[in-house]
C-alpha cells in the first residue's frame, strides 16, 4: 500500500502536466539578421544562429534559465568607414558568441483552458557576448582594395526577450518557435528559431 501511494504522488504532477520543479535542456535555430557597427557606422546581413538552453521551473508558469548562443552572418557592408586612417567601404563577416540567465513566462492553462498543450510565452534575456569581425577587406569606390585588417573582437554586455510559441508532446517533448532579439553596444540580432526540448523532473 505504500509503495502504491509513492508511485501515485511521483504520477500527479506528470498527468496534471504541472511544471514546478521541471528540469528542461533544448537546442534550436534558425534565421538571423546582425546589425553591427564598425568605425562609427552601421552594417548589416543575415545568417544563421544556434541555441542551447538549460532551465528549471520555479512554478507551473515561471522558468529560470542559462542560454547560450552563436550566429554568424557574411559579407555585411559598411559604408564610409573610417579604419586605418582611411574612410572607404568596410566588408565583414561577423559572428556572435552570447551566454546569459532567462526567465521565461509561460501562462498555460491558469490563462486558458486552451493552452493546456499549445500556448505562448515570453522570455527576458541578460547576460555578455562576444562580438567578433573577420575577412574584413576596406574598398574605393573603384574597387581597390585598400586594406585587410585582422580579426577584430570584443566582449559587451547585451539585453533581449524573445516571443514564442510552444507545443506539448506526451510529457517530455517540447517542440517551439520563437522570435528574438537581443540588443549589445555594437550588435543586434533579430532572428526567428526553432527549438526542440527534453523535461524531466
Amino acid at each position: 500500500m505504500g509503495r502504491l501511494v509513492v508511485v501515485a504522488l511521483a504520477l500527479v504532477p506528470a498527468l496534471a502536466r504541472a511544471d514546478q520543479a521541471e528540469w528542461r535542456i533544448g537546442a534550436g535555430g534558425g534565421v538571423t539578421v546582425i546589425d553591427a557597427r564598425a568605425g562609427g557606422v552601421g552594417g548589416t546581413g543575415v545568417g544563421y544562429a544556434a541555441r542551447g538552453r538549460l532551465a528549471y521551473g520555479l512554478s507551473n508558469i515561471v522558468e529560470l534559465g542559462l542560454v547560450g548562443g552563436y550566429a554568424h552572418a557574411s559579407d555585411l557592408e559598411f559604408d564610409s568607414t573610417m579604419l586605418k586612417n582611411q574612410t572607404e567601404t568596410l566588408y565583414a563577416d561577423v559572428s556572435t558568441f552570447s551566454f546569459g540567465t532567462e526567465m521565461r513566462w509561460t501562462p498555460g492553462v491558469g490563462l486558458a483552458r486552451a493552452f493546456e498543450r499549445t500556448g505562448p510565452y515570453v522570455a527576458a534575456r541578460a547576460g555578455g557576448a562576444l562580438v567578433m569581425r573577420t575577412s574584413q577587406q576596406l574598398f574605393t569606390e573603384g574597387g581597390l582594395l585598400i586594406v585587410a585588417p585582422s580579426a577584430d573582437l570584443h566582449f559587451a554586455p547585451f539585453a533581449g526577450a524573445g516571443l514564442g510559441v510552444e507545443r506539448r508532446f506526451g510529457d517530455h517533448l517540447f517542440l517551439a518557435a520563437e522570435l528574438a532579439a537581443w540588443f549589445g553596444v555594437d550588435a543586434r540580432e533579430f532572428g526567428l528559431t526553432a527549438e526542440a526540448a527534453w523535461a524531466w523532473y
